[in-house]
């Protein structure tokens, strides 16, 4: 039998039927007589018999589960050749000025973040999340990091970058007042969020992956951090495949809910620069694991640490699209930290408030009329107002003003 044709009545047991035969013939082998005026063929025949001739005359094939032609999407591929690609998301502060020009991301997306021990991966990575949060209002960000556990210690890390002042005791004396701190509570009680168990066990990533799930319906969370891989429980710790399949799932999740997850891993023991006491840069194969961090993930960035200059260099690995800088791979940037609030500087300091500093206002310039002087003069006296030589205005009731005012 080459094809089926399903005609069921059109109510729950007729639905359970209709599943139950269809996955037992092959949903491509059928094709559904749908009814229209009734729960079955005889409600459609009292309705009409023409009706019923139209109902048995176009069947409706079963769709292919995953599987879409043009038409499918045809709205999708419209404003693609429109409006082109989507505007990538990047800071826009002064900060990351050059490395927007070599990196910027984009929602549905995973990013790996590699480097050596102790140079700066999750500072890094913290400072360019609120700097995102601050700069676009629509995002809000959840990290899960056991390594900052308690979890004050971490909102104290948060809180220095956010309000660009020491959490404690400084010999600088640039300790940040409880009045900033109250102010960091309310600005970040909506858009920053940490992700632990409450019973401090390890977690898995079905578990971890469910709270993102939650998170992001719930708060409208779609920045996620995870710091790092291997604080994550997997079934098989050795298992390479399983380190596949995870990062798998962690893409699938940034694409079936439209967020983006910055994913924190550990190289392997990277040696020392031939000649030199300096190590090499760790790149996406480099990561302990799995040669999958370079294939699964779309973008990669390592955070490398001059410990001679003091300067962090941040180069991009791989980026999925042209416009978010796949035509800069192995390009990098310098940055400067700044040991007294954990911010990272690409040149001058800036140590205002992130709320500060996104609320900065420029200064509105005067715009210069180009209408003619005679017909300016026409419509000042309309409007009560009177132009005069000296570029003073002069009110209906004789009083006379400078402008600009």
């Amino acid at each position: 039998i080459e094809k089926y044709y399903i005609a069921v009545d059109n109510d729950e047991p007729g639905q359970k039927l209709e599943k139950a035969l269809i996955n037992r013939l092959g949903k491509w082998k059928c094709s559904k007589i749908e009814f229209i005026n009734g729960k079955d063929a005889n409600d459609e025949l009292m309705h009409s018999t023409f009706s019923l001739e139209d109902s048995l005359s176009n069947p409706i094939d079963y769709p292919v589960e995953g599987t879409f032609n043009a038409v499918d999407v045809w709205d999708d591929i419209l404003d693609l050749y429109r409006n082109g690609d989507e505007e990538t998301i990047k800071p826009k502060s002064k900060d990351f000025k050059d490395f927007n020009k070599i990196f910027s991301i984009l929602m549905g997306q995973l990013t790996t973040v590699t480097g050596i021990p102790s140079s700066g991966k999750s500072n890094w990575v913290e400072w360019f999340v609120t700097q995102l949060i601050c700069d676009h209002d629509n995002l809000k960000a959840s990290f899960f990091s056991p390594e900052h556990l308690p979890m004050k210690k971490h909102h104290e890390v948060l809180a220095e970058k956010v309000v660009g002042k020491k959490f404690g005791s400084s010999e600088f004396g640039n300790r940040m007042n409880e009045d900033e701190l109250i102010k960091y509570r309310e600005w970040s009680k909506d858009k920053i969020y940490l992700t632990a168990p409450e019973r401090g066990e390890l977690v898995s990533w079905d578990w971890l992956l469910e709270r993102f799930k939650e998170q992001c319906f719930k708060y409208g969370c779609n920045i996620f951090v995870i710091d790092a891989f291997n604080k994550v429980k997997r079934k098989n710790g050795e298992s390479l495949s399983e380190i596949g399949e995870t990062l798998a799932k962690i893409t699938a999740f940034c694409q079936a809910y439209d967020v983006h997850v910055f994913l924190i891993a550990h190289p392997t023991k990277m040696p020392k620069i031939q000649g030199s006491e300096k190590y090499e840069m760790p790149d996406l194969y480099s990561v302990k694991g799995s040669g999958d961090f370079r294939d699964q993930t779309h973008n990669g960035l390592c955070v490398h640490r001059d410990y001679e200059t003091g300067e962090v260099i941040v180069k991009n690995l791989k980026a999925k699209f042209k416009n978010q800088g796949s035509g800069s791979i192995g390009s990098f940037v310098t940055f400067n930290y700044d040991l007294n609030n954990g911010r990272y500087y690409d040149g001058v300091t800036d140590d205002r408030p992130l709320w500060e500093r996104n609320n900065t206002q420029k200064e509105i310039e005067p715009i210069e009329s180009d209408i003619e002087p005679s017909r300016l003069n026409a419509l000042s006296r309309q409007s009560g107002y009177a132009v005069q030589d000296d570029n003073s205005f002069e009110t209906s009731d004789g009083k006379s003003y400078e402008y600009p005012f």
